[in-house]
C-alpha cells in the first residue's frame, strides 16, 4: 500500500478524501497519476468513478483510466462499462469492458431488470464466442422469464 493509500484509508469522509486526493493528483507526473488511479478505483463509489472518467479525455491517461473504468468496483461504472464494450475503438479494452461488466454484475447485486439489460447490452456488444459464452453465464444467474426467453431465442 503506498503512501497515498494509507493516508486515505482513515478518512471516513469520502469528500474530502477525494478533494485531498485531487489536490495531490494535480501535481503528480503522468506514471503517478496513472498509478493514482487505482487509489480512486479502491475508494469506489460515484464521485471516484467521475473523477476517473474525467481522466479518458487526457490523452496520456485514457488508456489507463478506460481500464480503471472497466476494473470499478461497483455499479456506479457500469454505464461507462457497458459504453466502452459497445463503443471502443480497442478491441482488447471492448474485452475487458464486458468481463468487467458481467463481473460488476455478479458482485452488485442491482435487481433482475437492470442485471438483464446490461447483460442484453453486452451481449450485443460481444464479438467474440467466449464472451458470448460468458454473457450467457451471467444471464443464467438472473432468474427471470424475460432472461430465459432471451437465451432461449439466442
Amino acid at each position: 500500500m503506498t503512501g497515498v493509500q494509507t493516508c486515505a484509508l482513515p478518512i471516513s469522509d469520502q469528500k474530502k478524501t477525494l478533494e485531498q486526493l485531487g489536490k495531490t493528483f494535480a501535481t503528480l507526473s503522468t506514471a503517478n497519476k496513472i498509478a493514482m488511479l487505482n487509489i480512486y478505483k479502491n475508494l469506489g463509489g460515484e464521485r471516484a468513478f467521475h473523477f476517473v472518467q474525467a481522466q479518458t479525455e487526457i490523452k496520456k491517461l485514457n488508456d489507463a483510466a478506460t481500464r480503471t473504468i472497466v476494473e470499478w468496483p461497483d455499479g456506479s461504472a457500469m454505464d461507462a462499462v457497458v459504453d466502452i464494450a459497445k463503443n471502443n475503438k480497442n478491441q482488447t479494452l471492448r474485452i475487458l469492458a464486458i468481463r468487467g461488466g458481467l463481473r460488476i454484475l455478479r458482485e452488485n447485486p442491482m435487481g433482475e431488470p437492470s442485471a438483464f439489460a446490461y447483460c442484453r447490452q453486452l451481449m450485443q456488444a460481444a464479438d467474440r464466442p467466449e464472451e458470448k459464452r460468458l454473457v450467457l453465464a451471467g444471464l443464467a444467474n438472473i432468474k427471470s422469464m424475460q432472461s430465459l426467453r432471451y437465451v432461449a431465442r439466442l
